[in-house]
């Protein structure tokens, strides 16, 4: 099972990562965030990753009417549990300001992983094709 969830998810959680650690350094150098320890803030980063993806992974096994419920499940579910968790972290506080922000953010790169997923998945699609066209023409 963890090397199915692995081989599924690691792009995304590797992306994902590298957005919001990006993401953290830029704000923090601009000044706009105050990170205390970096070195602290990546290893929280990368434990929200993991929880996240481990949820989603999780929310798969259930059958839904549509792309959008599951979305809409995937997307509330991921970020309720990110932002408790990283409140009991102490990586922000629950304020208006920090969940409009951290749900801007999350909606974002949800959509970006959603995207490169669909994209991923389109490549497969169209090697398979190509290599079921080879096979045809032998």
């Amino acid at each position: 099972m963890m090397k199915k969830f692995f081989s599924e998810n690691l792009n995304g959680m590797t992306f994902t990562f590298t957005v919001l650690v990006l993401l953290n350094a830029v704000l923090e150098r601009a000044q706009i965030i105050d990170i205390v320890s970096f070195s602290e803030s990546t290893l929280i980063l990368a434990l929200l990753v993991f929880l996240s993806w481990t949820l989603s992974f999780l929310i798969i096994t259930i059958d839904f009417r549509s792309t959008g419920v599951f979305h809409l499940v995937n997307y509330t579910s991921q970020f309720m549990v990110l932002v408790l968790v990283a409140n009991e972290l102490g990586f922000f506080q629950i304020t208006i300001d920090s969940i409009l922000t951290n749900s801007v953010v999350y909606a974002v790169l949800y959509f970006l992983n959603v995207k490169r997923r669909q994209h991923e998945l389109k490549q497969t699609a169209a090697s398979i094709n190509k290599q079921l066209g080879n096979r045809i023409k032998e």
